[in-house]
């Protein structure tokens, strides 16, 4: 007896030759077929459903961190609309070939960094870099305008203060003052000070290593009472 296809297979049948014809996100949740196997795959109650709510949801300008799918309590549906990213921030709106596939395999490799995360939240922060970082360099701008989308994302932000060896007290600096010490740490440890850099499979390898075994450090000097482990910015 053949096995019931997963959540993200029914997903992937439902929707891979309907996205290039969505052209409003009114279409995709009013195709009910597909927009039901969205809600399952991104674990969304059908009951607890508000059209208004999920169409408002997508049509936010993804880009801001205030918009309204990034300000809502239900995390689950601002991934899903991360995810369709029917307004990315003003892009033009096209979902290339196996977009479908694409978001069930990073449903399950987020699903999988959260069981990673019960047990290691390091290792979580870890599994999640390279996807946190290529949406840095896929933004585009300058390097600063990089390191300052570092500054503002709380998962890069806390990796890159844990590799770099900056103390809790970093944060209290001036955002410009962040960004050169980042800059001059980045090119001491890794030979560059440019973030895309770090996506190189060998940069990124040993920016996680390099993360893991410091932040392993830092737990165990703040459990022997250091309120600032391993390094001092300021003398």
């Amino acid at each position: 007896m053949a096995s019931a296809p997963s959540r993200m297979q029914v997903l992937a049948n439902e929707v891979g030759g309907k996205l290039a014809g969505y052209e409003q996100p009114q279409q995709f949740v009013f195709d009910f077929d597909a927009f039901e196997a969205g809600l399952d795959v991104f674990n969304i109650s059908e009951r607890e459903l508000d059209f208004d709510v999920m169409i408002k949801a997508f049509e936010s300008d993804l880009s801001s961190e205030i918009s309204y799918a990034n300000l809502h309590r239900d995390p689950n549906l601002k991934a899903m609309a991360h995810a369709f990213a029917f307004n990315p921030g003003g892009s033009d709106h096209t979902y290339p070939a196996g977009f479908a596939q694409e978001i069930a395999d990073l449903y399950k490799d987020r699903n999988f960094e959260i069981a990673i995360g019960e047990s290691d939240p390091n290792m979580r922060l870890a599994l999640s870099l390279e996807r946190e970082l290529q949406s840095i360099a896929d933004a585009g701008g300058s390097e600063d305008a990089h390191w300052f989308g570092i500054i503002g994302s709380p998962p890069l932000k806390s990796m890159f203060e844990t590799a770099l060896g900056l103390p809790a007290s970093f944060g209290q600096l001036d955002v410009d003052r962040q960004v050169n010490e980042m800059k001059e740490r980045a090119q001491t440890s890794f030979g560059t000070t440019h973030p895309a850099d770090l996506l190189e499979t060998e940069k990124l390898d040993e920016f996680r290593n390099r993360f893991l075994l410091l932040s392993g450090l830092n737990s165990d000097q703040a459990a022997n009472g250091f309120s600032d482990p391993i390094f001092t910015l300021f003398q």
